[in-house]
């Protein structure tokens, strides 16, 4: 978290400047975007449109596989190395094989699981028990 010129924390991403100005910053598809406001409040809403410009991606046609790339790059970015190999291993392992082939519009919550979308779910708790 970024602080401000008398200590007070600004947020995520954003720092004040010698010259007073706010600097508010974010990384997307490994490069950095920043931008410089004259508040905090400004740069907080450009920090949140530009995240929720780039979040509100999801394209009907993609799979599962897909968008757990998308989110990777996008969502987590600047989660912890360790959290996000964490992450990295419970896909590969538990979700990759099961369900990263179907078509995102085709995953369902559990309570609308139609009967071949409750067999796969069985095979992964079968595989999460096993580890």
């Amino acid at each position: 978290m970024g602080k401000d010129l008398k200590g007070k924390e600004c947020g995520k991403g954003i720092c004040q400047r010698k010259d007073g100005l706010y600097s508010a910053r974010y990384t997307v598809d490994g490069k950095t975007r920043y931008s410089y406001f004259k508040t905090v409040k400004e740069a907080k809403a450009w920090l949140k449109e530009e995240k929720d410009t780039k979040r509100n991606y999801l394209n009907k046609s993609m799979t599962v596989n897909e968008w757990y790339e998308f989110w990777m790059t996008n969502y987590i970015c600047d989660l912890a190395p360790n959290t996000r190999r964490n992450y990295a291993e419970r896909y590969k392992h538990n979700i990759e094989s099961a369900i990263g082939r179907m078509n995102i519009t085709d995953v369902k919550p559990p309570s609308k699981l139609s009967q071949s979308f409750t067999v796969i779910f069985s095979k992964l708790s079968q595989r999460i028990l096993h580890l």
